[in-house]
């Protein structure tokens, strides 16, 4: 007598999810970005990490503003880098020259980022910090600033393969998109 065998089917992946779908979920605390359609789900910013990125944010806000160079995003603002599948990220803070700017809507903005910044985070993986980096820099951003404040220095890549490393001593620059700007690194953490 032959005992014949249960082969079950593999599991069928998740739809994928659209833009406009994510921005439909329900509010319950939790950051959601999509990657190629998939739902990443982060946990709320610590105190720490918020008070870098708004000093940050203002640094560059205040620079953008008085010298009419451009918007400046703070974090968990959505920008759609790609459509079918849907990827939609959301950095700690954004930057588009003027001249880029789209019309404010209540959607996502759909508009890639020229200068973006990314504060890492106590649990953040490497791998997964170098390949945000990536997904920006893919996307057609410009520069993207990484801020480590477990050591205390900013990571500057560009797209055009460029990447420096600044520490306490240095200053923050872009003279290609923030003509004029130059923030202290250990101003970051005051």
């Amino acid at each position: 007598m032959s005992v014949a065998q249960t082969i079950e089917p593999p599991a069928a992946a998740p739809p994928l999810v659209t833009a406009e779908q994510l921005l439909a979920m329900p509010d319950d605390g939790l950051r959601r970005e999509l990657l190629a359609g998939r739902v990443v789900t982060m946990a709320p910013a610590g105190d720490g990490h918020g008070r870098t990125e708004m000093r940050l944010t203002v640094a560059v806000f205040n620079w953008a503003d008085a010298h009419r160079l451009g918007q400046v995003w703070p974090g968990d603002t959505g920008f759609v880098l790609a459509r079918h599948p849907d990827t939609v990220r959301s950095p700690d803070g954004a930057f588009v020259v003027a001249q880029r700017v789209p019309p404010e809507s209540e959607r996502y903005a759909e508009v890639v980022p020229d200068l973006v910044w990314e504060v890492v985070s106590p649990s953040d993986r490497p791998s997964e910090v170098l390949a945000k980096v990536g997904v920006w820099l893919d996307a057609g951003v410009q520069v993207v600033w990484v801020v480590r404040p477990a050591r205390r220095q900013v990571d500057v890549y560009d797209a055009d393969g460029g990447h420096a490393v600044l520490a306490v001593g240095d200053t923050l620059t872009c003279p290609s998109l923030l003509p004029g700007f130059a923030f202290p690194v250990a101003a970051i953490w005051r």
